[in-house]
């Protein structure tokens, strides 16, 4: 049975922040670690190399795979942010969010200054609430 590639590491969120050249993608980052961290009630964790995520769930999916994974995740990459939701984005009102794209169950932004950080918390909470409730 195939297993997760990306796992949580003992790797310090700290010193992958200060690794951080760009000071908008740092100041962003340290604010997502803010509001991922008081919405799930979690400390951050390096998941892989580049992900940041929160919390901790067991799933197992339809193919019998199982495993742990997180509540939510980002990754401050070269030209945008990704925040990874872990429910069907279908499932989640962007109305007003900003300026963003997105995919199955990722946001992409450029900046934080670029989306409404207030409806960018209940998207988030919302999927959280979705995860919990074992909706994808």
């Amino acid at each position: 049975m195939p297993q997760n590639k990306t796992l949580p590491t003992s790797k310090s969120v700290q010193t992958f922040l200060d690794s951080i050249e760009n000071p908008i993608k740092k100041a962003d980052a340290l604010r997502l670690n803010e509001i991922m961290s008081r919405l799930t009630g979690e400390q951050p964790k390096i998941w892989g190399t580049t992900i940041i995520g929160f919390g901790q769930y067991h799933y197992k999916d339809k193919s019998k795979r199982e495993g742990e994974w997180f509540l939510v995740r980002y990754s401050p990459r070269k030209n945008h942010t990704s925040v990874y939701l872990m429910c069907d984005i279908r499932n989640l009102n962007l109305k007003g969010l900003g300026k963003y794209k997105k995919g199955k169950g990722c946001l992409y932004f450029k900046r934080l200054s670029d989306i409404r950080i207030d409806i960018f918390e209940e998207i988030v909470k919302k999927s959280i609430e979705l995860v919990k409730k074992g909706a994808k």
